[in-house]
């Protein structure tokens, strides 16, 4: 799965809140062919809002399980850090 941007994410439903506002205000001005093929529109457009919602979810918890293994690595490290010092005094001492 390709990793989109949160600022890619944001900018897509931000755009897509814009185009339901377009449509909306198009539909007010027009016959009952054209509110068919607004509707049709409206419906894709949902669509494509809850895809985006659903993609900054999948983002959020990619993000916290990167967050989570780097804590965890990190702690790691740093106990590492830790026995070498540990063993490095004990050395020095057994001199």
């Amino acid at each position: 799965m390709v990793m989109v941007s949160w600022l890619e994410v944001v900018a897509g439903a931000v755009q897509a809140v814009l185009r339901e506002k377009e449509w909306r205000r198009a539909f007010l001005t027009t016959g009952i062919m054209e509110k068919q093929v607004l509707k049709a529109e409206l419906e894709e457009l949902r669509q494509q809002r809850a895809h985006l919602r659903q993609q900054i979810k999948v983002n959020r918890a990619q993000t916290k399980d990167a967050n989570r293994r780097k804590k965890k690595l990190l702690k790691a490290a740093r106990q590492l850090n830790v026995e070498d010092l540990k063993s490095l005094v004990a050395l020095k001492a057994a001199d």
